[in-house]
């Protein structure tokens, strides 16, 4: 298939992502999960990939101590705001996969909820086939509702595993200036609806324990090249959400995807290089450079895009 790089006019974005985010969207397919898609697009959870990851590399515990922390003091709202602000800025002076301070593989859920109980509103407990989830919900003024949710993966030796949390504002310029070219890139597409299209791109970094999620809306198909989608980086939102898991661990995209909210099955996805005339290379090379960066997939692929045949 033909590649094009082009150039496209301002189009207005719809804030999908963020509702993600604000109403127990994360994760769950039940009647509290907001899906990034519209339900007219079929959208179901039916695989059913398995959290894998190297069991060497994690340090685990025998039995689960208990925490006599003393309580910290609740902060006001006006207060909880300013730290979630200068939270969302620092990172709390750690670098990703550790995400305000709280590292998976190493923080216990009890030092997290310690920490993150003087700024939430409120914290969610169910359970998630072999782990416990917990979703934290906590104030932002430039969210929906003005709160978010992170979501906190706990094994049954109340060890963090996998966070999954909003990365607050950035392009994908952005994401791939701080984290340089991604191990591999997943995407997927709706396909052309009376000429729109939503799709979404996952960058993940294997060796750095991290994916960035980004969601995208196209309108105007009827007047682009007949037969192809294009994938364009002004089409993204400036907004991402982060999956961060034990580091030096071995996680595929395979066992991430049934923790992306709309419980897409993994058939939906196609790597970058088996759906389109570019690599993860020459995609960095144009998109971290280029912040009206386009390639293009043919429109029959979607929604299922076939799946790559394995040579010996």
């Amino acid at each position: 298939m033909k590649n094009m790089i082009i150039k496209q006019p301002k189009i207005f974005l719809f804030v999908l992502i963020n509702l993600l985010f604000i109403s127990g969207c994360a994760i769950q397919n039940d009647s509290t999960t907001a899906t990034l898609y519209p339900s007219s697009t079929g959208e179901g959870f039916t695989s059913n990939p398995t959290f894998t990851r190297t069991p060497s590399v994690i340090a685990t515990q025998t039995s689960t101590p208990i925490y006599t922390h003393t309580p910290l003091p609740t902060l006001s709202s006006e207060d909880a705001m300013d730290f979630v602000k200068e939270m969302i800025k620092t990172n709390g002076g750690c670098e990703f996969p550790c995400w305000w301070g709280i590292t998976p593989g190493k923080t216990s859920w009890n030092e997290t909820r310690h920490f993150i109980e003087t700024f939430v509103t409120s914290i969610e407990e169910r359970p998630y086939r072999l782990l416990t989830e917990f979703l934290a919900y906590y104030p932002y003024p430039q969210a929906i509702d003005e709160q978010y949710v992170t979501v906190f993966y706990v094994n049954p030796d109340k060890i963090i595993e996998l966070i999954v949390a909003p990365t607050g504002r950035g392009t994908i310029q952005d994401v791939l200036l701080q984290f340089g070219p991604p191990s591999e890139i997943w995407i997927r597409s709706t396909g052309n609806i009376s000429g729109l299209a939503y799709y979404q791109m996952a960058l993940l970094y294997t060796e750095k324990s991290i994916m960035i999620l980004f969601d995208a809306r196209r309108s105007g198909l009827e007047n682009y090249r007949e037969g192809y989608i294009p994938f364009c980086a002004k089409d993204f939102l400036d907004f991402s959400i982060s999956f961060l898991w034990p580091p030096d661990t071995s996680l595929p995209f395979t066992s991430l995807v049934q923790y992306i909210p709309g419980k897409v099955p993994i058939e939906r996805y196609g790597l970058i290089i088996d759906v389109s005339d570019i690599d993860e290379t020459l995609f960095y090379n144009l998109f971290s450079t280029d912040p009206e960066a386009c390639f293009e997939t043919k429109e029959e692929i979607w929604p299922f895009p076939p799946t790559p045949i394995s040579t010996p």
